[in-house]
């Protein structure tokens, strides 16, 4: 499957009660939007460079909130 990674933006209203845009990259895949960590693009990046016909892959999140980190790993067919 090839999908394509697009910009998104929404408007909440913060803690201080001033609107703010947060920007965001997502794949849309059947009408859903899923947010894709630019520290995940950066990596899949990375491992594409040197394995350019890498078909899946897999993220694994630790931490939460600020403190979030992603890392992407390659999965053999």
């Amino acid at each position: 499957m090839n999908l394509e990674v697009q910009d998104d933006e929404f408007e909440f209203i913060a803690e201080d009660g001033n609107p703010k845009v947060v920007k965001q990259k997502v794949l849309v895949i059947d009408g859903l939007n899923y947010r894709i960590p630019n520290s995940v693009l950066t990596q899949l990046k990375v491992l594409l460079e040197d394995n350019p016909n890498l078909e899946f892959f897999k993220v694994k999140r630790t931490g939460q909130g600020l403190n979030t980190d992603y890392t992407a790993i390659p999965l053999l067919k």
